[in-house]
């Protein structure tokens, strides 16, 4: 039987569904749903009308609007069963509720509970009509018994196929083919059977889509939720022909508000009414408060109660519509639609109308109560800044004042700590100076506690018992077992009150008996003393004894090493003492008695005079600096006068200028350990912020392997992993470039001049740019433009090719990085008085001016960077590769335009 010859409900049947609709799996990310909803929207724009003119030869209506359907529902499917549905108002929704789409998947935001039919139920075309005005569908899966989804039908569709259907046997009633009279009848007995579809259901989409569109639009491009909502209420009105439309807002307290109300001239506002009498409005509103659909067709035939007919009977109104505006779980108001004149139908397109618009005017009330509590926190913050200003000006003060204060105390404390530091000195100097006169004097000198202890010896006694001083430490009296008398002796003279005394023993030292004249004195309130023993074994030996005495005190003064000058109240040199003659200012025939200011500079000279007269005159040490030369080259000295006579001096004089040296390298080294803790901030900073995002990518993409690996496709875990790769060799080159500064700044980096062919080191260096960038710029090498003498003098160069590729691989990274996609870099190599000029040019953001300066600074980088990623390395490891080769690097630089850096380096060239 031809087409034409079958019922309608058997024709519309196959036409009606859509057998390849838009489906995806359950855990596809939210994200790329709507990526996929947007791209089909992109290929078949809505609202738009479709005629036969717009469409092209092998495009169909019926095509068409399947392809509308699958712009705005998709199916979730798993193994070919239906999970659920997802359309782009459900999308709005979750946005709408504040959740975040890139962490939702589809199969949590689809509805679950949706409405199918299975195949084999499919009897003819007004079951699918009767399910779609009965539960006001807009979408309805077709399933086989086996719950395998087969397609889709829309309403859009089912109403574009029963139009044409009609359409075919309003032309049969034309038809004298008895046939086709009677097979028409038949259908239209069985269309009067079934329900009438009402043709406001059937009425084109595009005016509603306009509708919903332009509200979308004026809440993008308004704050003023009065001005939406007012909008809002008169294009429903208008649009749905009503008599009233209102949009109303529940109060936290039960009560509520118009926002707004739009009604036709014949009827009066409700909104004052309510406002005048707030028993009725709490009645008025309360039915409509549960978050479901109202729909009261007539209030006389509705299933509501008495006191809700009377009350709309008394606001006159015959017909009521009012569908929840939800936020979240929160019902925030209603958007009611209200025929006053007569009873009225209210159909699933109007319905489905109305609830796109509650969700619009939800989103507006939420981004207006959004844009109200932002101006509420830009108050609080002006106020909190203006605070913190004021807490700053006042600490500004009090800090003044502090600085002030300390600025007077370490006044104050300036002259003490001097002369604290020169007591400290003084002693340190005079207890060297006591313990190399007690290391020197021929007795036998020793420190006992009162509980019998040795606290120390001289050397001379030590060595008397081959011993070290140190072993005396600690050690009690008589120890050795060498003098019973002496440990005797020190017991009781602890035990008596005097404080000093002496006395003679015999001890037998090496096989022979000394005799020791032994003085004791008694020091630190009586609990420690000092004992000098003096072998007098023979009196024969006292002229030798005086003998070496004098040896001793020379032995002394020799031991000093300082230079030492007796100069006279008129500052006559009158001796000198010093180890070497050579270490004198010059020979002793030319200055010993003459006055200092004939032999020496007046800059020394006087104030020499100066302190020896303040020394006579004071009895205290004078100490003063100068420079002065030896051998050719100028030293530092300190010059001490100390009182050695009535009317003379003695001048100790000490070569400082290591001291000084040491000093000045103390202050380098501080200086250096300031620029260190400010290089470490910079680290620290940049690495802070470096090391995040890649790190931030390995987490994310493991986790998500973690979590999807059995569900991902073998091609979507190579991509994770090459993430992950990236972000590691990222990490990588940070720690290298950080390593190789750290080789710099300690001095480490080597330098290791080889013979290589610069033309082909630059040809492979390029090459393995491009491949590492893949191609992504045009990077143009002037390799055919260098002449033969060039290249000869290019094949003989001597430098360190390791060094090279740090410097030009991170120039041209640099000139990539910076520069826009497919943008072309020129890299030149020219030769000129036996140096090599390379040149990398390129069409990038350029460098700022202020920024020039410290370019080459590790860690530096400049303020118009942006986002691009960078550890600020790259320039400080190119200039000091540089140095190494004895090279030079100049910037050429206009912001917006471009940059050209021009590196020179000597060829070196070993003929």
């Amino acid at each position: 039987m031809p087409p034409q010859d079958l019922p309608i409900s058997l024709v519309a049947l196959e036409a009606a569904i859509d057998p390849y609709p838009l489906t995806v799996m359950p855990e596809t990310p939210l994200v790329e749903v709507v990526n996929l909803m947007n791209q089909v929207q992109h290929i078949y724009p809505q609202p738009q009308e479709i005629t036969p003119q717009s469409l092209d030869d092998n495009q169909s209506p019926d095509i068409s609007f399947r392809n509308k359907a699958q712009a705005s529902c998709v199916l979730v499917v798993e193994e070919g069963k239906l999970l659920g549905l997802l359309t782009e108002w459900d999308v709005i929704k979750f946005v709408a509720n504040g959740m975040n789409l890139e962490e939702a998947q589809a199969g949590s935001v689809a509805t679950r509970d949706v409405i199918i039919l299975r195949a084999s139920d499919f009897q003819d075309i007004f079951t699918v009509v009767k399910l779609f005005y009965q539960h006001r569908l807009r979408y309805l899966p077709i399933v086989d018994d086996r719950s395998q989804l087969l397609g889709i039908v829309t309403l859009d569709h089912l109403m574009q196929v029963l139009g044409q259907e009609f359409e075919e046997r309003r032309q049969l009633i034309t038809s004298p083919q008895s046939q086709k009279v009677e097979l028409l009848d038949k259908s239209k007995v069985k269309v009067k059977e079934e329900r009438v579809i009402p043709a406001t259901q059937i009425q084109e989409p595009a005016a509603k889509e306009l509708l919903v569109g332009t509200i979308a639009q004026l809440i993008h491009q308004s704050e003023n939720l009065e001005e939406i909502a007012n909008t809002t209420v008169e294009q429903v009105r208008q649009y749905l022909k009503s008599d009233r439309v209102i949009i109303y807002s529940l109060e936290p307290e039960g009560n509520g508000v118009i926002v707004a109300e739009s009604v036709d001239t014949a009827w009066e506002p409700i909104r004052e009414k309510l406002r005048s009498d707030l028993s009725l409005e709490r009645t008025w509103v309360k039915p409509y408060t549960t978050g479901c659909i109202e729909v009261i067709d007539d209030i006389y035939t509705a299933n509501i109660s008495s006191s809700q007919v009377e009350l709309l009977a008394q606001l006159k109104v015959r017909a009521n519509l009012a569908v929840p505006i939800v936020q979240g779980e929160q019902l925030w108001g209603l958007l009611i639609v209200q025929q006053c004149s007569i009873p009225r139908q209210w159909y699933s397109s109007e319905i489905d109308l109305l609830e796109k618009l509650a969700t619009q005017v939800a989103i507006a009330a939420k981004q207006f109560n959004l844009f109200e509590q932002c101006k509420i926190e830009i108050a609080a913050r002006k106020w909190a800044e203006s605070e913190l200003q004021r807490a700053h000006d006042l600490l500004q003060v009090r800090f003044e004042e502090w600085a002030a204060e300390l600025k007077q105390i370490n006044q104050q404390l300036k002259p003490e700590i001097a002369k604290r530091q020169k007591t400290e000195k003084e002693l340190a100097q005079a207890r060297d100076q006591l313990q190399a006169v007690l290391d020197a004097v021929p007795g036998y000198v020793s420190w006992i506690n009162s509980n019998f202890q040795y606290l120390g010896v001289n050397r001379q006694l030590a060595n008397l018992f081959k011993v070290s001083p140190e072993d005396f430490v600690g050690q009690n009296i008589g120890f050795l077992h060498s003098s019973y008398e002496f440990a005797e002796y020190g017991r009781q003279f602890f035990a008596i009150p005097q404080t000093n005394t002496s006395i003679e023993f015999e001890m037998e030292v090496d096989g022979y008996k000394h005799t020791y004249l032994v003085a004791a004195q008694k020091y630190n309130h009586n609990q420690a003393a000092v004992f000098i023993g003096i072998d007098i074994t023979q009196r024969k030996w006292m002229e030798e004894a005086v003998r070496i005495s004098a040896a001793t005190n020379r032995a002394l003064l020799n031991a000093i090493p300082d230079i030492m000058y007796r100069i006279s109240r008129d500052g006559t040199f009158v001796n000198y003492k010093a180890a070497k003659n050579n270490e004198l200012f010059s020979s002793p025939s030319e200055f010993l008695g003459k006055k200092v200011d004939e032999v020496l500079p007046a800059e020394v000279a006087q104030p020499i005079l100066h302190s020896v007269e303040e020394a006579l005159q004071t009895g205290n040490i004078q100490i003063f600096e100068y420079q002065f030369p030896r051998n050719g080259v100028m030293r530092n000295w300190e010059a001490r006068i100390v009182v050695s006579e009535v009317n003379e001096v003695m001048a100790i004089v000490r070569d400082i200028t290591e001291r000084k040296q040491a000093e000045k390298e103390l202050r380098k080294t501080l200086e250096k350990a300031k620029e260190l803790n400010e290089l470490k901030s910079r680290f620290v900073s940049m690495t802070s912020h470096e090391f995040r995002t890649p790190l931030t990518t390995i987490l994310s993409s493991s986790e998500l392997l973690q979590h999807y690996k059995d569900k991902w496709s073998d091609q979507k875990k190579i991509v994770y992993f090459e993430r992950i790769q990236s972000s590691v060799k990222h990490m990588t080159q940070l720690l290298d470039d950080v390593l190789l500064i750290g080789k710099v700044e300690a001095g480490k980096l080597e330098f290791n001049p080889v013979k290589m062919d610069l033309i082909k080191f630059c040809s492979t260096l390029v090459d393995d740019v491009r491949i590492g960038n893949a191609h992504s710029h045009q990077i143009i090498f002037n390799e055919t433009d260098i002449n033969d003498a060039e290249k000869c003098q290019f094949s003989q160069a001597y430098m360190d090719e390791k060094l090279l590729k740090h410097i030009f691989i991170n120039l041209l990274s640099n000139a990539i990085k910076y520069s826009p996609q497919k943008s072309p870099i020129s890299f030149e190599l020219t030769c000129q008085n036996r140096e090599a000029i390379f040149q990398i040019k390129d069409q990038g953001i350029g460098i700022p001016l202020e920024a020039k300066e410290h370019l080459f600074e590790s860690f530096y980088r400049a303020h118009n960077v942006g986002n691009i990623s960078g550890n600020g390395l790259g320039l400080a490891i190119v200039k000091n590769s540089l140095d190494l080769h004895g090279g030079k690097i100049t910037v050429d630089s206009e912001v917006g335009v471009g940059t050209t850096f021009t590196v020179t380096i000597p060829l070196n060239i070993r003929c």
